[in-house]
C-alpha cells in the first residue's frame, strides 16, 4: 500500500511539472510562483486528510456499533418494561411484575424483614433492624455513627397493638436473599419506636416454637399470613406444557425448606403440583382439563354487591358479589368451541356430561391452605388433643391402679387356684373312696335287700306253718273241751 501511494504521489509531481512546463509559455512569473506554492502547500495536507479520513472512518464504525447497540438496548428495555409476547422462556415485564407485586402487596400488608434480636426475656423479644455494612469510596473515610442515626421525627417501625405472624428467616444460597423457613407464632406489638419493635405471643408458644424463637437470630414480621401458590414453588425458568401444568416444580428447594419437619406424603404432594393424575389422588385434588365442544356462558356475577366481611366474598351459587371480583365487561363469561380449560373434577364431569366440553387431560393440583385458619385450627385440635390427653392421663392412672388391684388379685386367684387344685385333688381321692365305699353299700343294700326277702318268704312261709299248727292246736282244744264238755254231762 505505502509503494501504491509513493508511486501515485510521483505520478502527481510528474504531472504538476508537466503543467507548469506547458503553462510557461503563456503564464508569467507569478502565476508560476503561485502555482508552485499551492502545489507546496497541498502537500502537508495529504496526510493529515489521510489521518482525519482514517479516524473518521473508525469513528463512523464506532458510532455504527453503538446505534446498534442501543436499538439492542432499547428493545432489551422494552422487553424489561412490558415483556416479550410470545416468549414464555422470558420473565414477564416491570409493569406486570409491579402489577403483580401491587396484588401480592394487598394480599399479604407490609412485612418487615432483616430482624435481628436485640433483647430477649420471659415478657417476649425485642426485634430491631440489621445494620447493612456501609458502602465505602477508596480514599474517604466513613463515619458508621452518621450512617447508623435516625432521623429525631421518625414514624415508628410499627403500630403498637398490632398482631403480627413471626418467622425465622435464613439464607438458604450463598449471596442470595434471607428467606421464612419456620413459622414462630402469632405475637402482638407491645412497643414500637423507628427501628426496634418488642414482641410478646398471643397465646403460650408450643416447645419446638419456644426452642426454634430462641435460637433464631434473624425473624421476619408479617401483618397478614403469607398465602399458599402454586406458582412459589416452581423452578425458576420453568414453562408449563401438557405434562406439567405450573412448570417444573423445585425439588431442591422444597427438600431444603422442609426438610424431615414434614411427613414424606406432604413432600410428595408439593412435588407432584401440577403433574398428571393417578387413580390413588384425591376428588379435592383431581382437576380436569376440557376444550368445549360448543359455545358456552357462564354467569360469575351475583345481583347483590356487598364487601367479603358482610358475608363472604361469593353467594350461595358461587358467584361473585364483592366489587373487587366482579368483571367490568359483564356477569357472564362466554367460552367458545375448541377453547381450553382446567376446573375441578365435578365441574369438570358436569360440563361432560352435558355435552359442552370432552376430556382432555387429568391433573394433580395441591389444594391451597389458608395458613391463618389452617393454623388457628390447628392450634385448637392441639388444645382438645391437650385436654384428651390429660382426660386420658387421668383414665390411665385410674386404669393403673385397677390394674395392680387386677394383679393382686390374679396373684391371689392364682394362689387359690393352686390350693383349689390341691383340694381338687384330695376330693377326687375322696369321691374315689366314697364311690368306692358307695359301691360296696350297694352291693351290700342289695344282698341285704335279698337277704331280707329270702327271710321275709321264709316268715310268711313260717306264718303259713304257724296258722295251720294254731287252726290244728285250736281245733285239738275245741276238741278236748268239747270232750271235756260231754264227760261233764255224763
Amino acid at each position: 500500500m505505502k509503494i501504491v501511494l509513493l508511486l501515485l504521489v510521483f505520478v502527481y509531481f510528474c504531472v504538476f511539472f508537466w503543467l507548469i512546463w506547458k503553462s510557461a509559455a503563456t503564464w508569467r512569473w507569478y502565476h508560476l510562483v503561485l502555482a508552485s506554492l499551492t502545489f507546496l502547500l497541498t502537500l502537508p495536507m495529504l496526510p493529515m486528510t489521510a489521518i482525519v479520513l482514517k479516524s473518521r472512518s473508525a469513528w463512523s464504525e464506532q458510532v455504527g456499533l453503538l446505534e446498534a447497540k442501543h436499538q439492542q438496548i432499547e428493545r432489551d428495555r422494552q422487553g424489561l418494561v412490558n415483556g416479550v409476547p410470545g416468549d414464555p422462556t422470558r420473565d414477564p415485564g416491570v409493569l406486570e411484575l409491579q402489577t403483580q407485586l401491587r396484588r401480592l402487596n394487598a394480599e399479604v400488608g407490609r412485612v418487615f424483614r432483616d430482624l435481628e434480636v436485640r433483647d430477649r426475656g420471659p415478657a417476649g423479644v425485642t426485634l430491631g433492624r440489621a445494620v447493612a455494612a456501609p458502602a465505602t469510596v477508596d480514599g474517604i473515610p466513613v463515619d458508621p455513627a452518621a450512617d447508623a442515626a435516625a432521623p429525631a421525627n421518625a414514624s415508628p417501625l410499627a403500630a403498637a397493638d398490632s398482631i403480627v405472624y413471626a418467622f425465622a428467616e435464613q439464607i438458604l444460597q450463598e449471596g442470595g436473599p434471607a428467606v421464612p423457613v419456620f413459622y414462630l407464632g402469632e405475637y402482638r406489638i407491645t412497643q414500637a419506636t423507628a427501628d426496634t419493635v418488642s414482641l410478646t405471643p398471643t397465646v403460650p408458644l408450643e416447645p419446638f416454637q419456644l426452642q426454634a424463637a430462641n435460637q433464631a437470630g434473624r425473624w421476619a414480621l408479617y401483618e397478614v399470613m403469607p398465602t399458599d401458590s402454586h406458582e412459589t414453588f416452581i423452578a425458576a425458568g420453568s414453562v408449563p406444557d401438557d405434562e406439567l401444568f405450573f412448570g417444573r416444580v423445585d425439588d431442591e428447594a422444597i427438600r431444603a425448606l422442609f426438610g424431615n419437619s414434614v411427613a414424606p406424603e406432604t413432600i410428595n404432594d408439593y412435588l407432584r403440583d401440577g403433574s398428571r393424575a393417578i387413580a390413588s389422588d384425591p376428588p379435592a385434588a383431581r382437576w380436569l382439563k376440557i376444550e368445549f365442544t360448543k359455545k358456552f356462558e357462564l354467569t360469575v356475577d351475583g345481583q347483590d354487591q356487598r364487601s367479603a366481611g358482610d358475608g363472604g366474598f361469593f353467594d350461595s351459587l358461587g358467584q361473585a358479589v364483592d366489587s373487587r371480583l366482579q368483571r367490568t365487561e359483564g356477569d357472564t363469561v362466554t367460552f367458545e368451541a375448541g377453547e381450553q380449560l382446567v376446573v375441578k373434577e365435578e365441574a369438570g364431569i358436569e360440563l361432560i356430561n352435558d355435552g359442552s366440553a370432552k376430556l382432555v387431560d387429568t391433573y394433580f393440583i395441591r389444594p391451597l391452605s389458608s395458613y391463618r385458619l389452617a393454623l388457628r385450627d390447628l392450634r385448637q385440635q392441639i388444645d382438645y388433643l391437650d385436654r384428651q390427653a390429660t382426660g386420658l392421663r387421668q383414665q390411665q392412672s385410674v386404669l393403673q391402679v385397677a390394674l395392680n388391684l387386677t394383679n393382686d388379685m390374679t396373684t391371689k386367684g392364682q394362689q387359690r387356684k393352686l390350693e383349689l387344685e390341691k383340694d381338687d385333688s384330695q376330693v377326687g381321692k375322696e369321691l374315689s373312696a366314697i364311690r368306692s365305699y358307695s359301691e360296696n353299700i350297694e352291693q351290700q343294700l342289695v344282698s341285704t335287700k335279698k337277704e331280707m326277702s329270702r327271710l321275709y318268704q321264709d316268715n310268711l312261709s313260717r306264718e303259713k306253718e304257724l296258722q295251720k299248727i294254731q287252726t290244728q292246736i285250736r281245733q285239738m282244744v275245741e276238741a278236748r273241751e268239747a270232750a271235756v264238755s260231754d264227760e261233764s254231762k255224763l
